[in-house]
């Protein structure tokens, strides 16, 4: 199922953290941060990752300007970890700035990888043609500030809920949650 944010709705980090605690509970995933450093429209990815390797550096986040992670890494990677993941990467989409996708994500060649997927909407189609440079610099980092502070507070989320969990206390808050 498929979700549409935007990045100027108030709720939206909230709401994409609450998705994301309802597809991997409370278990940080391995997050693989699709794209390349030499397009910018494709940077959302290699931005996110660097952003979140500074504030969760024993996480399994591949990806960044060190490391660029194209289609052709992934499933070398989905073979080495067994554990959930999600796809951070720019895309295009028909409507809204963020998808958020909880079963797969797609390529333009029709490719499909299993997993959650949090996608920018960075690239244009025009008339056929994949339009990549639509984008300032200024909204490649705005978008991969977003996705990076919606992930850090599903991270934020689930270290609260598992803290409650593991001490067998659950707060009123929580109840009235669920």
């Amino acid at each position: 199922m498929t979700t549409i944010y935007n990045r100027i709705d108030s709720k939206a980090k909230t709401n994409i953290a609450q998705k994301l605690l309802d597809c991997f509970a409370n278990q940080f995933p391995t997050v693989i941060c699709l794209g390349s450093d030499r397009v910018l429209s494709d940077m959302v990815g290699v931005m996110t990752a660097d952003i979140l390797r500074t504030y969760c550096p024993r996480e399994h986040i591949f990806g960044g300007k060190n490391r660029p992670i194209l289609q052709r890494d992934i499933q070398s990677i989905l073979d080495m970890t067994n554990e959930q993941v999600l796809f951070v990467d720019s895309g295009c989409l028909q409507c809204g700035e963020i998808a958020l996708c909880t079963d797969k994500i797609k390529f333009f060649d029709k490719k499909i990888y299993h997993g959650v997927s949090l996608v920018a909407n960075t690239i244009k189609v025009e008339k056929g043609k994949v339009m990549l440079a639509n984008c300032t610099f200024q909204q490649i980092a705005d978008y991969a500030q977003f996705l990076s502070q919606s992930i850090l507070l599903f991270k934020k989320y689930s270290k609260v809920l598992s803290r409650n969990f593991d001490a067998g206390i659950l707060s009123s808050r929580c109840e009235l949650v669920n």
